[in-house]
């Protein structure tokens, strides 16, 4: 499974397949409309991040992989790292993250030109392809979208070619109108899509390993003896304790990504751990590259992020 998955995959995780698959579903729903008097699509996609914790855990892949990056320039992984600290936790009413000296200057110098431009600005900066981001939380204060990005949503008369509906935070939350509204073109939606697709599988490793965890805490306190094929020595006793399995997990996809282990040897561990689950990080380093890559053409493209920042 894991060799098909792995073939699959890089496959999936490219630009081109991941825009064609969003255009087939508008195209499906346009045809449906068509047909159908009274039809009323719905969000194009729809996606929801389990655990909120992993979003910084991706930011520190996306940040450790960046870093390394000769290509990109110093201001651009400044403005690079306020956008996944600053903005990605706004978007998703989460706590900020924290900001080195020089970078919380710029992103304070930064803000204050923003300030100056706002009376200027026009419904221009809100008319990329579009893509929605329905999220809501009942543990953060929020701010609703303003009148004025709502009205420049509604004078918009680009026909939009991305329409993603990037999942709610807590689908209980009991008012549901809370949502931000992102409108952008294709770098950013694919952007969010990888994010997504890193989120999820990080969430997967982190369960997988939690219920290891509690497997062998329980077995321990049974008296469990050691397996068979340690005993006849066919596999080593492993010195990791499963409660580290995660923060070693994360460790081992830096130290991939930095070329300081082996894909080979990646596996094999994360075989040794994870057991059948593992295959779903097979190309964790795939996609952290196309993520670094994704958000590199972001601003290469000059679409600053600070003029679509929410409110903290």
């Amino acid at each position: 499974m894991g060799i098909n998955f792995k073939q699959n995959d890089v496959k999936a995780i490219r630009s081109k397949a991941l825009l064609n698959e969003i255009e087939t579903i508008y195209d499906e729903q346009a045809d449906q409309s068509e047909r159908k008097d009274g039809y009323t699509p719905g969000p194009h996609l729809s996606f929801v991040y389990k655990d909120r914790s992993t979003i910084e855990d991706a930011t520190n892949l996306i940040v450790h992989h960046m870093k390394r990056q000769a290509s990109i320039s110093k201001d651009d992984k400044q403005r690079i790292k306020q956008l996944l600290h600053h903005f990605i936790p706004d978007l998703f009413f989460m706590s900020r993250g924290e900001l080195s000296d020089d970078e919380q200057d710029k992103d304070e110098d930064m803000d204050a030109e923003e300030g100056e431009k706002t009376e200027k600005d026009n419904c221009g900066s809100h008319s990329l392809s579009s893509s929605t981001s329905n999220l809501s939380s009942n543990n953060h204060n929020v701010d609703q979208i303003s009148d004025k990005e709502k009205k420049c949503a509604e004078m918009s008369t680009e026909k939009p070619l991305l329409n993603g509906d990037l999942g709610k935070v807590n689908p209980d939350v009991e008012d549901q109108d809370l949502y931000s509204l992102f409108f952008v073109n294709n770098n950013w939606y694919l952007f969010f899509r990888l994010h997504q697709l890193l989120c999820d599988r990080l969430c997967q490793i982190y369960t997988q390993a939690v219920k290891i965890a509690e497997e062998e805490a329980n077995a321990k306190k049974k008296g469990r003896k050691e397996s068979t094929a340690i005993a006849l020595r066919l596999r080593a006793q492993s010195d990791l304790d499963p409660d580290d399995y995660y923060p070693y997990f994360l460790e081992m996809v830096k130290n991939l990504l930095d070329g300081n282990l082996e894909s080979s040897q990646y596996e094999d561990q994360l075989r040794e751990m994870f057991g059948i689950h593992a295959y779903i990080a097979f190309t964790m380093d795939k996609l952290v590259q196309n993520l670094v890559r994704q958000v590199g053409f972001m601003f290469y493209a000059k679409h600053s992020f600070l003029s679509l920042s929410l409110s903290p």
